[in-house]
């Protein structure tokens, strides 16, 4: 049994998420299967195929095993009579293309292809590319694997070639058609599925406000759009504090930067605007000492204009607060008043 182990900023912090097994959140679809046959010839790794093989290929480099590793394994079930073989390792490169890793979100190449379709069965029956792979060549068939003779024979009692169910077991199950747009794109960015959000949740929704559309994932995080500030993400400790306050409802509004380490090395902080607000800048700044805690408008500014946490005040120890002539935040080393009488803002 193999434990996936998976890394992650929260607020500033490193988290390691220890998941069930690989086979428990592996990537699973139906492809096309052909038999590769080449007795006698040398695989992408080098092996040399031998009689009665055990072993797989898939269109892309990127999980090819040395000769003779098994890193990269996929299990495969034959619907045709309910057989199922696992563990076989990939050690070689095809059918028809060499950087279609389409169980992967973001795909290596053809982006546009659904996840979990090949290239070669989009070109064969749709049409897709002109009906041909990345060299040119037409598609003679959709298939998406290849299969060692042992492994066809054998282990699946296959005797033509036909559609099989795949699970890629070092993939994690991540559904990837639930992102799309600007959000997607930014998420693609940040290396989709492996990036430190990990998987959707929920599919893109439109904010209670009306003007912003998000998706929440896995890791503890979201990724939020609006046509004014364009697509953001925002995780672990920050989000926290955000979603505390009101999430876009706050003060603070919408996130305009993913989470950021601060120039001086120790805090991490998102900056937000407010488009309710004629646009007001708003920020939310975390420490492991201090925690997350929020500043906006003109405390903002005030602070802003003094260097920000590397400032004399230091970094914020409270969120924004009434008091008797208007509005504080604490810091560090002092505090920052607004007088809402005046219009004033100083530090004392």
């Amino acid at each position: 049994m193999k434990t996936k182990k998976s890394w992650f900023i929260a607020g500033g912090v490193l988290l390691l998420l220890n998941s069930l097994t690989l086979t428990a959140f592996a990537a699973t679809y139906r492809v096309y299967a052909t038999r590769e046959g080449l007795v006698g010839g040398q695989t992408a790794n080098g092996h040399i195929i031998a009689s009665r093989d055990h072993f797989c290929a898939l269109p892309s480099g990127t999980v090819l095993n040395c000769n003779g590793c098994r890193n990269y394994t996929v299990n495969i079930r034959y619907p045709g009579n309910g057989r199922t073989v696992t563990g076989v390792p990939v050690w070689d490169i095809g059918p028809w293309n060499t950087k279609d890793n389409y169980w992967h979100a973001p795909r290596a190449e053809f982006g546009n292809v659904p996840l979990g379709l090949p290239e070669s069965q989009d070109a064969y029956q749709n049409g897709y590319n002109g009906g041909h792979d990345e060299f040119g060549r037409v598609v003679a068939n959709p298939a998406g694997i290849d299969l060692a003779d042992g492994t066809f024979w054998d282990d699946l009692g296959m005797v033509n070639n036909d559609w099989v169910e795949v699970t890629y077991n070092w993939e994690p199950d991540c559904n990837y058609l639930l992102v799309g747009g600007a959000i997607k794109v930014h998420y693609d960015g940040m290396g989709g599925c492996d990036s430190l959000l990990g998987g959707p949740l929920i599919g893109e929704t439109t904010t209670p406000d009306g003007i912003g559309r998000y998706n929440h994932f896995a890791n503890h995080g979201s990724i939020y759009w609006t046509s004014a500030y364009g697509a953001w993400s925002i995780h672990g400790l920050i989000r926290d504090h955000w979603q505390a306050l009101g999430w876009e409802t706050s003060a603070l509004g919408y996130p305009v930067t993913d989470e950021t380490g601060t120039p001086d090395g120790v805090g991490r902080y998102n900056h937000f605007k407010n488009p309710r607000l004629n646009n007001q800048g708003g920020s939310i700044y975390w420490t492991p000492a201090l925690g997350a805690h929020e500043v906006h408008g003109a405390i903002r500014d005030f602070w802003a204009n003094q260097g920000w946490e590397r400032g004399p005040l230091g970094y914020p120890t409270s969120d924004e607060y009434a008091v008797s002539v208007g509005r504080r935040s604490d810091f560090e080393h002092g505090t920052i008043t607004f007088n809402s009488t005046t219009g004033q803002t100083t530090s004392p």
